[in-house]
């Protein structure tokens, strides 16, 4: 993993690693968190700045995640969970350095093939969705940037573009 500073410079992060990375944020420190996904196992590991090593965050381990997003104003990491095959709704998991700390179940405007996190400057956490339904099929396909409430479990729709084809792809 190499890090760019707008500057031009690079320096490596971590090297060697042995998986597929699913997602990875720097958290306001230059820390770096990323989801580590091997044949038998996925969890969430950080590399400290100054050790450049990796360590498992506890109790991250078994879950099927696939975005992180770090709260600039309490440090928590995010880490969005596949959304549910048959449910309009995904569960959202939070993490401190010291391991799990609360899980949240977040309604979604329909049942979601992918649900990417972000976090604003003061906290909030975004969401970049695409619909289930038809996705694979067409001929057109809803995508949503929501503001998630996690405490309330509910989801806004802040902007929506929907696509027409199938199978859209997206980043956040």
């Amino acid at each position: 993993v190499v890090r760019f500073a707008a500057d031009g410079s690079t320096d490596v992060c971590i090297d060697g690693l042995s998986g597929r990375i699913a997602d990875i944020e720097f958290d306001c420190s230059g820390g770096l968190y990323l989801i580590l996904t091997t044949a038998t196992s996925s969890a969430v590991y950080y590399c400290d700045p100054s050790l450049q090593t990796l360590t498992m965050i506890p109790d991250s381990g078994g879950h099927d995640l696939t975005s992180l997003a770090v709260d600039p104003v309490t440090g928590h990491l995010f880490a969005s969970m596949f959304p549910s095959p048959a449910l309009n709704e995904v569960n959202i998991l939070e993490f401190s350095s010291e391991g799990f700390r609360n899980q949240y179940t977040v309604s979604l405007p329909k049942v979601a093939m992918e649900l990417l996190l972000e976090s604003a400057p003061d906290g909030t956490l975004y969401a970049f969705g695409t619909e289930q339904e038809r996705f694979v099929s067409g001929p057109e396909v809803d995508r949503w940037i929501l503001r998630l409430d996690l405490a309330g479990g509910t989801s806004q729709i802040v902007f929506q573009k929907n696509r027409i084809g199938a199978c859209p792809m997206g980043n956040f």
